[in-house]
C-alpha cells in the first residue's frame, strides 16, 4: 500500500547503512509506535496485547522497507476496523494534538509520499520540499497536517 513512498524514502537517505537511514528508521519507528497507540486506545486494548506486540515487532525491524510494511499493516488494519469515518477521524485528532500527521494522509495515494516526509519529521531534499510546499497550499488538509507541514518547511528554510 505504501509502496509509492519508497521512492520518496530512496530519496532521502543517503545510502544503506548510512546515518540518513537510521534517522530515518528511528523517526517511522517512532511514528509507527504513536500510531499503534493510539488504534490501541481507540480498540479498547485493555490489556494492551496488541500495543505490546505490534510495539515489539516495531522495535526489532532494522530496515525502513520492514517498518513501511508494518505501516502498511496497520493502515490495512485501520481500514478494516475503522469503515466509519468518525474512528479515523478521532485517531487523527489525538494524533494532532501529539503533533504528528494523521494517518489519513498514508491511506490516500495522493499525499503518501507527502505523509511519509511529515512521518519523518524533516525535510531532506528540495524535492521534498516542493512536495510539503504543494500540500500546504491545499485547503482540504486538516489543520494539524498544516500545521506540521508549515513547522518543516521554516525548519528547512532556516537550515
Amino acid at each position: 500500500m505504501i509502496e509509492s513512498g519508497r521512492e520518496i524514502l530512496c530519496h532521502m537517505t543517503p545510502g544503506s547503512g548510512e546515518s540518513g537511514d537510521t534517522a530515518i528508521c528511528d523517526a517511522l519507528r517512532d511514528y509507527s509506535i504513536s500510531v499503534i497507540r493510539f488504534i490501541s486506545d481507540s480498540a479498547l486494548d485493555p490489556h494492551l496485547y496488541f500495543e505490546k506486540k505490534l510495539t515489539s515487532n516495531v522495535m526489532l525491524v532494522k530496515s525502513i522497507g520492514e517498518l513501511l510494511g508494518i505501516l502498511t499493516s496497520l493502515i490495512e488494519l485501520v481500514d478494516e476496523t475503522y469503515s466509519g469515518a468518525s474512528s479515523l477521524s478521532g485517531i487523527d485528532q489525538a494524533m494532532g494534538r501529539d503533533g504528528l500527521p494523521s494517518l489519513s494522509l498514508l491511506r490516500t495515494p495522493e499525499t503518501r509520499s507527502v505523509g511519509l516526509v511529515l512521518a519523518c519529521g524533516r525535510i531532506r531534499t528540495s524535492a521534498e520540499y516542493r512536495l510539503v510546499g504543494e500540500l500546504t497550499r491545499k485547503t482540504s488538509i486538516p489543520e494539524a497536517d498544516r500545521f506540521v507541514a508549515e513547522r518543516l518547511l521554516a525548519d528547512y528554510e532556516q537550515a
